[in-house]
């Protein structure tokens, strides 16, 4: 009767570490690739999330029957990482000295990268008149008075803080000099009755050694 044998054979330790290497390496692979499909879905909704705030912004500000040169700007009620600001804007082209009107919304935010990208619309809506150059050039006149009359009472305010807080130092210092002078004297006046009863001791020692001496 004839005995089959079979001869098995194992992996050895240096195949088992190149497969559990390759695989580590694939499985990187593939986990980066996940990693930049989601950063990159991310980006594009938020992409289409700034245009769309743009484009909502630019409708707004079209829709204005009073139009007037501002800036204003803010964050998405919706979105916190969007980031908006829209107004109006006279620009002026320097080849014919012509202003126009341009009305704008700039949509902001970080993508996946933490790189600051953004979303901008412009529009051109008319060309000022020489009379409403006149007025916008007045408006910005008195608007720069008015900052200017802010930073000085701003200046003359932070000038009384300062030199209330340096009298406060003052009155302070002055206290505590008063105080210093007070314990000085206490000081001199203890030790003035401390020599003079000393000075007592002595002469009464002395008489008594006298009266002791004639005994």
């Amino acid at each position: 009767m004839k005995t089959l044998s079979q001869n098995t054979k194992a992996f050895t330790l240096l195949e088992s570490m190149a497969a559990l290497f390759v695989m580590g390496i694939v499985t990187t692979g593939v986990m980066v690739t996940i990693s930049n499909c989601i950063n990159s879905m991310t980006d594009m909704r938020l992409e289409q999330e700034a245009v769309k705030l743009a484009r909502e912004n630019m409708e707004y500000l079209l829709a204005e029957s009073n139009v007037r040169e501002y800036v204003e700007s803010g964050v998405d009620e919706y979105n916190t990482n969007l980031s908006w600001e829209m107004g109006y804007e006279v620009k002026t082209f320097p080849d014919t000295d012509q202003q126009w009107v341009m009305a704008f919304s700039v949509v902001e935010y970080y993508n996946s990268e933490n790189e600051l990208e953004s979303v901008e619309l412009e529009n051109w809506l008319a060309k000022l008149s020489m009379r409403e150059s006149q007025q916008l050039e007045e408006q910005r006149q008195l608007e720069q008075e008015y900052l200017d009359q802010l930073s000085e009472e701003d200046a003359e305010y932070e000038a009384q803080q300062d030199e209330s807080s340096e009298q406060s130092k003052a009155d302070e210092q002055g206290k505590q000099d008063n105080d210093e002078d007070s314990s000085g004297s206490q000081q001199d006046s203890a030790s003035g009755r401390g020599q003079s009863q000393s000075n007592f001791e002595d002469l009464k020692d002395e008489v008594n050694d006298m009266f002791g001496g004639q005994e």
